[in-house]
């Protein structure tokens, strides 16, 4: 998978989640989908503490992202409805995602959203396993 955010000014990419991401997206026949997505090789809590210390779940919650929910398909584009979310402001909103499938490939670019005060637009790549 890949994760790139384009600026909306300034046209310019970041892979935030580093240039080799991890991730799971899974869309299931009865209509829910879920998502994960974490920079790879993520550090472990020195402490050992599975609730971590206040700077280890902030270093680990950084550039976590995690929701599922439902999801529909309208033309070229899914919906995802979000019941659970890591970021809370996505609990109940529906988030637009334009859809390209090529092969095994499926290219997913989200809506114009506020990441670190500026504007911009996620461009997501999965590759199906199997």
């Amino acid at each position: 998978m890949s994760y790139a955010r384009i600026d909306s000014e300034s046209g310019d990419s970041a892979e935030v989640l580093g240039k080799t991401p991890e991730g799971r997206l899974t869309y299931t026949g009865e209509g829910y989908m879920h998502v994960l997505m974490m920079p790879d090789g993520r550090a472990e809590f020195p402490s050992g503490d599975v609730f971590g210390t206040d700077e280890e779940l902030l270093a680990a919650a950084g550039h976590f992202v995690a929701y599922c929910g439902r999801f529909e398909v309208k033309d070229d584009t899914i919906l995802h409805h979000a019941d659970l979310s890591f970021f809370p402001n996505w609990v109940g909103k529906a988030m637009v995602r334009k859809a390209k499938l090529e092969g095994n490939r499926l290219t997913l670019t989200s809506e114009k959203q506020v990441r670190g005060g500026r504007e911009s637009t996620a461009v997501i790549v999965w590759d199906r396993d199997g």
